[in-house]
């Protein structure tokens, strides 16, 4: 059985074999392809969490040191690719979004279902306006205001 977070760490064990054996990839920078696994790391560390990333978890995952943590949280929010808080003092990581690494089926599902209750909310706010206008006007409804 693979758990979540493994492959990633897999990738990270190649680059560590890359290191020991001088094996160059053609067209890669060393730096760049530790950088972005570390960022997927996290980005897959925080999918799978319940809103809460302990530094322990994350220094495991990235395989970094705990003086680290907090310039990879720092950035991967400027990466746009994580909101979060970070509670130094619990060393705590309370993530609030992140960003899909896939984009699957469940994901425009998901996407679809939010769509659908913000058409309604929408159709909701305009229907209330409307009875509002009636209201002031005496009875004209405001017209050209209609959700399809």
């Amino acid at each position: 059985m693979v758990r979540s977070g493994e492959p990633m760490l897999a990738i990270l064990r190649c680059f560590k074999f890359w290191i020991s054996n001088g094996g160059p990839f053609t067209g890669l920078v060393h730096e760049d392809c530790i950088t972005k696994m570390r960022l997927m790391s996290l980005l897959d560390l925080s999918g799978h969490c319940s809103g809460e990333i302990p530094y322990s978890a994350i220094t495991k995952a990235l395989e970094i040191n705990d003086d680290v943590v907090e310039y990879w949280i720092v950035k991967a929010i400027s990466s746009k690719i994580l909101d979060c808080k970070v509670d130094q003092l619990n060393q705590l990581v309370i993530v609030s979004r992140h960003t899909a690494r896939v984009f699957g089926m469940p994901q425009w599902q998901s996407l679809r279902s939010k769509l659908g209750v913000w058409r309604g909310n929408i159709a909701n706010a305009i229907n209330t306006i409307q009875a509002n206008k009636v209201t002031e006007d005496g009875g004209q409804g405001m017209q050209g205001l209609m959700i399809r």
